[in-house]
Formats: C-alpha cells, structure tokens, sequence
C-alpha cells in the first residue's frame, strides 16, 4: 500500500495484507524471470504474477470503494451539522445593552437612578443592575462606560467623584474593579490642555480610546467640538478625528457612544438631532453606519416609561449566526481529517 495514511476502518487490514500478497507474488515472479529455464517453473512464475494482478486489482477496487464510503459518510455529517448549527442559531444574534441615564428611570420593568447601570435585554424587554450607585461615596452621574473582557468597567462622572478608594475628577477615566471594589487612574484629564468634562468613551481592540467632551477641547494635538468624536492613542499621545460633528445636520452634542466589530457607531445626542437620514430623541441610540452614512434606529426612548436621554453605553454582543456556523463547521472538517 502507498505511504498514504491508513483510515480507520477494519476492512483496511484486509486490504492491507491482500496487497501486500500482492507485491510478493509479483516480487517471486520476478525472481524467476532471472533465472530463466529452471525446469518449467516459468509456468508456476507466470501463474504467480497473474494471480498478483488479479489480487491487486481486486484490493484496489476494494480500497477505493471504501474511501468513497467514508468521504460520502462524513460528507452527511457535515451537511446535517450544518443544518443543525443553522437551526440552533437561526435567532439574531442576541446583545445586551448596558446603559446609564441622566435621571431617575424606569426600564424593563425596574427603576434606577442616575449613577446606576442598567443591563437591558432587548429581547425578553427586562432589565437588572449592573453597577450601584451606592458603590459611591455620595449622590453621582455617570456619564461614560466601557466594560472591559476582564469585567472591570472603564467609567466617567458627571462631578467630582469617589470609587474603590480613588478620587478623580471629571475629565479623568478610571478602571473600577467590581471584584476587588478598587478603582485605579486611567486617563488623566490632564492630557487635555484644559479642564474638560469626558461624556462618552468606547475603547478599540488596538488600545485606543474613542470619546467626545462637553465642549470644545484640545488633546494630542488636535482641537474638536463636542459633536466630534476623537481617536486618542495613549502610547503616542496623538488625537485623530474619527466622527465629525459636521456629519449631523447642526451642531450637536454626542453623549453617549459604542463603536461595534464592525466599526459602525452606536450613539446618542444631548437633544434632538438628524444623522444619516433619521432623526431621533435624546433617549435614543441610533446605529450608524459611516461607509453608506446611514443611521438606524438601534434602541427606541420609548422603551423608558419617561422622556429619558441615554448619556453611557455599552453593547454586549455575542458572534453572528454565521459566524457560530462556520466555526463549527470548521471544527468537524478539523475533526475528520484527523
């Protein structure tokens, strides 16, 4: 048999020891061809080496009808996991929103309050808390998150605040640890050329951190308004411009912001405000795409039993239904050829 790898099958011993009959009997039959008239065992020779052809031809056919059975096997497999993945994850991919308001709210059935963090599920329409106001020293507004792969929340304050021991001002970030209740400094607000007030925060695979302030603010060498959205890069401290207020319809303020895998950008206004073509409420998040300048509705105000304006997000999300599929997919194809 050639050096190709044997596939797990009883059958293929069979096959195995037959062709190795096989090049035996040719191998004899070869040999009596070199010693030429050796008292008319040329007949048993050529009997040899029919028999070889005969038996080899027989294993090889049996060899290949066996490799068909098992790629045919597999090949269902394959085709009914992909069926049963498609079935199982047919449902949009889910995602949880986590939120902050800039007053006393009722959502999903549950009321909270300004320096709270609400975990709203979009699907069940129920919400829980995320975060408690109470972890602070005194009465607060949150006004910025991001929730870090580890769990620990990346936050901002509306006023002068106290967290897991850590005082910070308005223009700082701080990494609150919920396990360990410490907090630790990471964004000092003096990176900016003056006092500013951060309102929104999402932060990049790549370690940089995207936020808009309150006002005009000047910070890694680039000045902005408070409807842009700025790219900071810690390392090198160098600001980019990475959403222009200019894409809104007038002057505006972003108070809220989550840029998806995808790199559309999940927003909130301070007022009213008209982007890619939709207009929407304070209380609204809208979802917008800056390749085709298209914004969507991706949570509605109404959801608030009042008039609320959303001024932190953070969207949890899991991997599209696509996605889950050709991972598993991927997986079994792993899986059989080993």
């Amino acid at each position: 048999m050639s050096g190709e790898k044997k596939m797990d099958n009883p059958s293929n011993e069979y096959i195995s020891e037959a062709l190795k009959i096989a090049n035996d009997l040719m191998s004899l039959a070869g040999d009596g061809d070199t010693l030429g008239d050796c008292g008319g065992s040329g007949i048993l020779f050529a009997v040899c080496r029919d028999c070889a052809y005969k038996i080899r031809r027989h294993a090889e056919n049996e060899e290949r009808k066996t490799k068909m059975n098992f790629v045919r096997s597999n090949t269902m497999l394959v085709i009914f996991a992909a069926a049963v993945l498609s079935m199982v994850f047919a449902s949009p991919a889910k995602a949880t929103i986590i939120l902050s308001t800039n007053a006393i709210e009722t959502l999903g059935g549950s009321t909270y309050t300004n320096a709270d963090l609400i975990e709203y599920d979009p699907v069940t329409d129920t919400s829980m808390l995320y975060f408690d106001e109470s972890l602070f020293g005194s009465n607060e507004n949150i006004d910025a998150i991001h929730v870090l792969s580890n769990g620990n929340i990346i936050l901002s304050t509306n006023s002068e605040a106290t967290l897991g021991g850590l005082s910070f001002v308005i223009g700082d970030l701080i990494e609150y640890n919920p396990t360990t209740d410490i907090a630790t400094l990471f964004f000092d607000e003096n990176l900016f050329s003056a006092s500013e007030n951060i309102d929104a925060v999402s932060l990049l695979d790549n370690g940089n951190i995207i936020l808009s302030t309150t006002g005009i603010a000047t910070l890694g060498g680039l000045s902005f308004a408070d409807g842009d959205l700025v790219e900071y890069n810690p390392t090198m401290d160098i600001a980019t411009l990475f959403f222009d207020e200019s894409l809104f319809s007038a002057d505006e303020d972003i108070d809220a912001v989550h840029i998806l895998d995808n790199g559309n950008i999940i927003l909130s206004t301070m007022t009213i405000a008209t982007l890619g073509g939709l207009t929407f409420a304070d209380g609204d998040l809208v979802e917008y795409n800056p390749t085709t300048d298209v914004a969507t509705l991706y949570f509605a105000e109404s959801l608030f039993s009042n008039d609320a304006d959303i001024d932190a997000v953070y969207v949890t999300t899991l991997p599209e239904p696509a996605t889950i599929v050709m991972l598993g997919l991927g997986m079994l194809v792993f899986i059989i050829r080993r």
